[in-house]
C-alpha cells in the first residue's frame, strides 16, 4: 500500500465515522421533548398528595422577613416574576446572594419599574438579571417565586413595604413538580410569552390546581368552584367588578349557600359589584382600615381555597399575567378560614 493509499483509506475510516456519529446525534435529537415548555399543558395532570405548605398572613405575620428567609436561605437559584418591587431590604438581599453567585432572574411589571421608589435599577446595577414585561397597559401582575429549584413562593403580596403592612396572603410550598413547572412558566417571559402572547397552560395536580390568566380560562376554573358550593363561601377580595363572578355568588345565595364577603373600601367605584351584591341580600361589607386590603381569596365549604395574584376583575382574568391557585384541603381552608373570620368580627360592626 503506498502512502497516498493509506492516506486515502484513514480519510475514508474518518468520513464513515463522522456519518455514523451525525445519524446518532439526531436520532437522539429526535427522541427528545421539542419544547420543555409542554410540561405545562392544559389538561394534563399530576397527583400529588402531601402539599408540604405553610401560610403567612400579612400583616399579623412577618411576611417580609419570611420572603428575606427564602432568599438567604437559597444556595443555587431564584426564579421570581413580581409586579412590584420597591423594598430596599429585599433588593438588598437579592443583590447579596448575587454576589455569593446564586443564579437569579427577576421578571417584573415595565410600568411598575419605571416609578421613583422601584429597586430596579438597584438590581441592575447588582448584577442580578431583570426582565420587563413588554408593555404598559398589560400587567405582568404575578407574585411567584422559586428557589433551588425545589421551595415555592405564590401571593397576593408585592415586594413593597407598603404590602407588607396590608392584607395579604403568602403560601410556600415544598415541592418539586410545581416547582418545575413555575420554572418554565419563567422560562417562557424569557422566550417573549406575555399576556395573550403566552402559549403556557397551568396544571392539575390534584390537590392543587394552578391557572395562568388569561391563557386558561381562569373565569371559567373559579366559577365552576363557586357553582360547586352547598354550604359557605367566605371572600376577602381587593377588587370585585366581574359581572360573571357576581353572578355566581347570586346563584349560589339561591341555593341556600351562606355566603360573606369583605371588599377593600377604596375599590368602591362605579364599576364594583358591591352595591349589586349588597342589593341581592349577599353578606358584603368594607374593610374600612387605612392600611389596604389586598388579598384576592375564598374559601368554599371548608374544604377548598381560591386565592394568587387575580383579583375579581376584567384585567385580572382577560388581560394581565395572572396565577389563581385552586387548593383542595380541609387544614389549608380553616387557616383561611381564620383568618378571614378574625376581620369579619371585628369589621362587621362598622358602618358600611
Amino acid at each position: 500500500m503506498t502512502k497516498k493509499q493509506f492516506y486515502f483509506f484513514l480519510f475514508l475510516i474518518f468520513l464513515i465515522i463522522s456519518v455514523f456519529l451525525l445519524i446518532v446525534f439526531f436520532e437522539v435529537q429526535e427522541s427528545r421533548p421539542a419544547n420543555t415548555l409542554n410540561l405545562g399543558q392544559s389538561g394534563e395532570e399530576v397527583s400529588f398528595s402531601d402539599l408540604n405548605s405553610t401560610i403567612y398572613f400579612c400583616p399579623e405575620n412577618n411576611c417580609k422577613q419570611e420572603i428575606i428567609n427564602l432568599i438567604n436561605n437559597s444556595k443555587q437559584t431564584i426564579d421570581c416574576a413580581v409586579y412590584d418591587i420597591t423594598s430596599k431590604e429585599i433588593s438588598t438581599a437579592l443583590i447579596n446572594k448575587k454576589l455569593e453567585e446564586v443564579n437569579i432572574r427577576i421578571v417584573t411589571d415595565l410600568g411598575r419599574s419605571s416609578t421613583k421608589t422601584s429597586q430596579i435599577g438597584s438590581l441592575k446595577f447588582g448584577g442580578v438579571d431583570v426582565l420587563l414585561s413588554p408593555v404598559e397597559n398589560s400587567y405582568m401582575h404575578n407574585k411567584f417565586c422559586v428557589f433551588d429549584g425545589n421551595v415555592v413562593f405564590i401571593g397576593s403580596t408585592n415586594f413593597t413595604d407598603n404590602s407588607f403592612e396590608s392584607y395579604n396572603n403568602i403560601l410556600v410550598f415544598n415541592n418539586k413538580e410545581l416547582s418545575n413547572l413555575l420554572t418554565y412558566k419563567l422560562d417562557s417571559f424569557y422566550s417573549g410569552q406575555f399576556s395573550k402572547d403566552s402559549s403556557f397552560f397551568g396544571k392539575d395536580f390534584g390537590a392543587l390546581e394552578i391557572y395562568f390568566c388569561p391563557t386558561d380560562d381562569c373565569i371559567k376554573e373559579v366559577q365552576e368552584e363557586l357553582d360547586l358550593a352547598t354550604e359557605s363561601i367566605e371572600c376577602m377580595m381587593y377588587s370585585f367588578t366581574l359581572t360573571e363572578f357576581a353572578d355566581s355568588i347570586i346563584r349560589t345565595k339561591g341555593n341556600g349557600v351562606e355566603t360573606k364577603i369583605i371588599l377593600e373600601n377604596q375599590q368602591i367605584t362605579q364599576y364594583s359589584e358591591y352595591q349589586r351584591l349588597k342589593s341581592e341580600g349577599i353578606d358584603i361589607i368594607l374593610d374600612n382600615q387605612k392600611e389596604l386590603l389586598h388579598n384576592k381569596y375564598c374559601v368554599i365549604d371548608d374544604k377548598t381555597v381560591l386565592t394568587g395574584s387575580m383579583n375579581f376583575s376584567f384585567n385580572g382574568t382577560n388581560n394581565n399575567d395572572e396565577i389563581v391557585v385552586i387548593i383542595h384541603s380541609s387544614e389549608i381552608a380553616r387557616n383561611y378560614k381564620e383568618n378571614f373570620y378574625s376581620y369579619w368580627n371585628v369589621w362587621k360592626n362598622l358602618a358600611n
